[in-house]
């Protein structure tokens, strides 16, 4: 499944997606008015499934130390990219996010799994091992009516 996942961001616009028409922007204002609203400020996030960064730089900009990882190479490209000219981020990795093994048991305050992530739900479990022990994991998915969903988790 990774191959065909990497396969398909290669002709994928994955940095234009959430800004390409109003919906889109509407989900991407709605999800960062909802992630600073339950996430403390200056927390430690791991935006695990950061695509090109949507949500990395602007929580970095923001105050929160983000480390960003993708499994798409060239998302990660992009990321590196940014962070040139921007340089906000505290680590960057090219990694799946079902293999966080790369971290200590409690690293984050938040975990975030967006958009990409929805679509493996029984190993959400694994993110919850890396979080604080009061920390908090946000996902976002698509419900059956095509609506997205902010789903928040607490270790």
């Amino acid at each position: 499944m990774e191959r065909e996942i990497i396969n398909y961001y290669k002709a994928y616009d994955e940095d234009g997606r959430l800004f390409r028409n109003n919906s889109h922007k509407i989900e991407w204002l709605t999800s960062m008015h909802y992630l600073k609203k339950f996430i403390k400020e200056g927390a430690f996030l791991l935006d695990g499934c950061a695509g090109t960064g949507n949500y990395a730089f602007p929580l970095a900009d923001s105050g929160y130390e983000v480390v960003a990882g993708d499994m798409v190479p060239g998302n990660i490209d992009i990321i590196r990219g940014k962070q040139k000219n921007n340089p906000v981020l505290k680590d960057i990795y090219v990694g799946n996010m079902l293999d966080l093994s790369r971290f200590y048991d409690e690293s984050f305050d938040a975990v975030l799994c967006m958009g990409a992530f929805y679509h493996v739900d029984d190993e959400i479990r694994n993110a919850v091992s890396y979080l604080k022990r009061s920390g908090d994991i946000r996902r976002q998915r698509e419900d059956s009516n095509g609506e997205y969903k902010i789903c928040t988790g607490r270790r």
